[in-house]
């Protein structure tokens, strides 16, 4: 399947070659490393994994109108570097857009919601993926959905703004299964960046014991990490990040509102602040953070750190630790992102690999 979308994708960006005066851009990041997991339900892990970065291929073409105007494509697909698959198609951003400098454009497509302006202002992100906030409840790690049409505004003195909407149209839940609305807005001067960012979503899947550590939630139990429940998201964040003396102090606030089809509402907030080195400097960038989570009465704290060195601005080594305990009553346990929840309180990943980006 991954071959046969490039050979189709190549043939297509040739043919449009032909009619229009098109750029076609292929971009990326490929990510991959040895990592050992504590506990996940007991068990000792130690794998190849993608974990710092997520691997990806992006293809993107822009087109002149004239007149100040442009048209645009981006097509993007996840990809696995440990086996080599992609992950079924074109499951990242894949939008067409039409806009100008002067009035902004116009996005249509699968695309991120409008938490994604809280990850440039997001200390887990120069970490890695393990270190995104309890569950991606609060979606901070950039989470897609499906027939979104967002209007971005020019730079207008530094601030730039987003407004979105999602249809209800495919009845499924490969994102969520209602609509969703959303605003963001980002000013940038100098060294200072601030965002802020909300995001009404409806019909969204939570796997509790799996993303959070939790047995029980809403009133019900959830005894498996398969067990899930739809819930209606309301989810609201700032954040800031500071340049100074080559390094970079970063913290940001979500709050989640998670409502159940019985009514009942439980609330997520996460508070995380971190410190790392310059992102745009050669040679080593080491970094550290916490975040400190709660809800329904339990707590989480996740702290990280990480060892970067950039042999290049595309190509870097890294050794990197992340480790939650989590407190609360009853059978509270741990679950670092992805890894899948804890026996105990306590969780920790080492992972150490390359990342190259093109």
């Amino acid at each position: 399947m991954f071959k046969k979308n490039l050979v189709a994708l190549a043939a297509l960006a040739c043919a449009g070659g032909a009619f229009a005066q098109s750029n076609v851009t292929i971009s990326g990041t490929l990510d991959v490393g040895v990592q050992h997991t504590t506990n996940v339900q007991g068990v000792t892990l130690n794998r190849l994994e993608t974990r710092h970065e997520p691997s990806h291929i992006t293809f993107s073409g822009a087109e002149d109108l004239g007149g100040g105007m442009q048209a645009r494509f981006v097509l993007g697909m996840s990809v696995a570097v440990d086996s080599g698959n992609n992950a079924g198609g074109f499951n990242r951003e894949s939008y067409v857009a039409l806009g100008s400098n002067q009035w902004g454009s116009v996005q249509l497509g699968r695309q991120y919601d409008t938490i994604v302006d809280l990850v440039g202002v997001d200390a887990p992100r120069f970490n890695s993926v393990n270190a995104v906030h309890l569950g991606n409840w609060d979606r901070t790690a950039g989470s897609y959905i499906n027939n979104v049409v967002k209007y971005r505004t020019p730079n207008l003195g530094g601030f730039t703004g987003t407004l979105m909407y999602s249809f209800k149209e495919d009845g499924t839940s490969a994102t969520n299964t209602g609509k969703s609305v959303g605003a963001a807005g980002t000013y940038v001067s100098g060294p200072l960046r601030v965002s802020a960012a909300y995001l009404r979503m409806d019909g969204v899947s939570h796997r509790p014991l799996n993303d959070t550590g939790r047995t029980n939630l809403f009133g019900a139990t959830f005894a498996t990490p398969a067990a899930a429940i739809v819930t209606n998201d309301r989810v609201a964040g700032a954040g800031a990040y500071y340049d100074l003396a080559g390094w970079r102090a970063l913290g940001e606030f979500t709050s989640t509102r998670l409502t159940a089809p019985t009514g009942r509402s439980e609330t997520l907030r996460t508070t995380a602040v971190g410190v790392v080195k310059d992102p745009n400097s050669i040679g080593f960038r080491p970094g550290v953070g916490v975040n400190y989570s709660s809800m329904a009465g339990s707590h989480w704290t996740t702290v990280y750190g990480i060892l970067d060195y950039y042999l290049s601005k595309r190509t870097d080594v890294y050794l990197r630790v992340v480790s939650q305990k989590a407190t609360g009553a009853g059978n509270q346990r741990a679950a670092l992102f992805l890894e899948g929840a804890s026996s105990s309180r306590k969780q920790t990943v080492i992972g150490t690999g390359i990342t190259h980006r093109f």
